[in-house]
């Protein structure tokens, strides 16, 4: 599928300058982004169109003007890789981005995103049907996205991820306004057991965040929940939905303990995306050094 990023969009930068990076733009229109550190500007470009060499020539341009001292490239699937590290790009460096994803057409018919659908899945939304989960969109306000924190954040603390901050969060919400989705799944008391966060950008969707209860897990509610979501995208016109995330043998450190929730993934059918791995430029020496010491960059 050939989809521009929501790395790629003015939310994520809008969201970013909580962090204080700053943006560059190249002529094609792909986003590089920059943030000062004791050691010197580090810059980052996430899954760019298909760069050629006027593109590298004038990323090579813009990151000398603006005193860059280290540049780390998140490839697009259809970057010519020979060609980036004829430009001094190394495989080096640890990745912002999951490098596998799962991706669903929501261009099929319901009855064929159905069919898709593993057969132990459609079986665990049948038994959350009929265990009374109910499944709506509500407002990604502060009061309900403090509900999805909390159970975000318990789910983190059980399975040992890291868990971004409340306020993190809420500001992602506020940048992409209208275009942040988050779904509810109730249990027949009316108790939240399964949430789900999605961002929307140029006709697609994100699952970036979500988290279910020990509840929910007995209930199915997640699987209920998944799939009332691609409904919901499908109705809405979008073109896909991206799962954002699946186990990667390239980088077992960057995706350790997610085998659980990638096999929960691959069983709603879909694309799986492998992205190329992470490179780096350097323009300086220190982060170089670092690097060349075992430091992760």
């Amino acid at each position: 599928m050939d989809i521009v990023d929501v790395r790629q969009s003015e939310g994520w930068t809008e969201y970013l300058k909580m962090y204080d990076w700053k943006l560059l733009k190249l002529t094609k229109g792909s986003v590089i982004r920059l943030k000062p550190t004791f050691l010197g500007t580090i810059a980052k470009l996430q899954r760019p169109t298909q760069l050629i060499n006027s593109d590298l020539n004038e990323i090579d341009n813009l990151c000398k003007e603006n005193k860059v001292a280290l540049l780390k490239l998140e490839p697009n699937i259809d970057q010519n890789i020979n060609l980036i590290k004829e430009h001094a790009f190394v495989k080096i460096g640890c990745p912002y981005l999951a490098t596998k994803t799962l991706c669903i057409n929501l261009k099929k018919e319901e009855k064929e995103l159905w069919n898709d659908l593993a057969h132990n899945a459609r079986r665990s939304i049948k038994r959350s049907k009929t265990a009374g989960v109910k499944v709506v969109e509500v407002s990604t306000n502060k009061p309900e996205l403090k509900k999805f924190y909390g159970v975000l954040r318990d789910a983190g603390r059980k399975k040992g991820f890291y868990v971004q901050s409340f306020n993190e969060l809420k500001n992602k919400s506020e940048a992409f306004n209208h275009n942040a989705h988050l779904l509810n799944a109730y249990d027949k008391n009316g108790n939240l057991c399964s949430s789900q966060f999605y961002l929307a950008f140029n006709n697609n969707a994100w699952s970036l965040h979500g988290a279910t209860t020990e509840e929910g897990k007995k209930n199915n509610a997640g699987y209920l929940l998944l799939w009332k979501a691609i409904l919901l995208f499908k109705q809405m016109g979008y073109g896909s939905v991206d799962l954002e995330g699946l186990y990667d043998e390239r980088y077992p450190r960057f995706t350790k303990n997610w085998d659980s929730f990638s096999s929960y993934k691959r069983k709603f059918g879909g694309e799986v995306v492998t992205f190329p791995e992470t490179y780096t430029k350097f323009f300086s020496n220190p982060f170089k050094w670092l690097s060349a010491l075992g430091f992760s960059i």
